[in-house]
């Protein structure tokens, strides 16, 4: 809906502590109905589901908005184009802007995985298409074990985002992961806020943000061009990061996320 049809926000110095449901992600996290009725149960305006989970369910978000709450997030448009991963991948390829080679979309059969993961080539990332956080994502380097652990991450991305689907990228030995930050508002206003390197990492999640130094310069305008192109494209609402890989040995730039 346009924002003109949100509730009004209503701000109470009132913070409470309340259990949404049992110790596992689907008695609790992900299980929308029941944060909406006891959202309802408190009277509250907005809704904001965290990291992961149902912050990136474009289903959810559109669930929250019917029963009049705020979701705090972007459109559900550009979650569905952005949010799973797979399709943010196919959105930047119709722009022509380049990503790191993989697969064409989600894989859901270990079989058809396995013969395009030898297509591109090994060592090779299994990415969950709703997953984020750092979580979702394992280097497979040995073919021999690239069945198992695809069956596995499907279980894992099923249990932590409520959807299994997955997709593979080409692994980038040499590289530098580089990130816009980026503010648009209801009428095409963008501002593009800098680059920050995000390459100081433990299991997938940056450790230390800082200034992009030692970039040359026609990367940057790159990867501003392309961040600009894709949140004008998909008609961006709200405050976000655009995400790349610079491999610093083909001195390449490739879109991310």
């Amino acid at each position: 809906p346009d924002m003109d049809s949100y509730p009004t926000t209503i701000l109470r110095n009132e913070d409470r502590l309340v259990c949404i449901g049992g110790n596992t992600p689907q008695d609790s996290y992900l299980n929308g109905m029941s944060v909406i009725r006891i959202a309802e149960q408190e009277e509250v305006d907005a809704i904001h589901p965290g990291i992961g989970f149902l912050s990136e369910s474009p289903h959810y978000a559109h669930i929250c908005r019917e029963h009049g709450f705020n979701f705090i997030g972007p459109r559900v448009a550009n979650m569905d184009r952005m949010g799973n991963k797979s399709n943010a991948i196919s959105t930047a390829r119709n722009l022509n802007i380049p990503v790191v080679p993989g697969s064409e979309g989600a894989l859901k059969d270990p079989e058809h995985a396995m013969i395009v993961a030898t297509e591109i080539g090994f060592p090779i990332l299994i990415k969950a298409a709703h997953g984020g956080g750092g979580k979702g994502i394992e280097v497979v380097e040995n073919p021999s074990k690239f069945k198992s652990i695809f069956s596995r991450m499907t279980q894992e991305a099923l249990s932590a985002f409520g959807n299994g689907d997955l997709y593979l990228e080409k692994f980038i030995n040499s590289m530098k992961h580089l990130e816009v930050q980026i503010i648009r508002d209801l009428h095409g206003n963008s501002k593009l806020l800098g680059i920050r390197d995000c390459s100081v990492q433990r299991n997938y999640q940056k450790l230390i943000e800082e200034t992009a130094s030692g970039i040359p310069k026609n990367i940057k305008v790159q990867i501003y061009n392309y961040a600009e192109k894709l949140i004008n494209e998909i008609d961006y609402l709200g405050v976000g990061t655009v995400e790349f890989i610079y491999d610093l040995n083909e001195k390449n730039i490739y879109f991310m996320e």
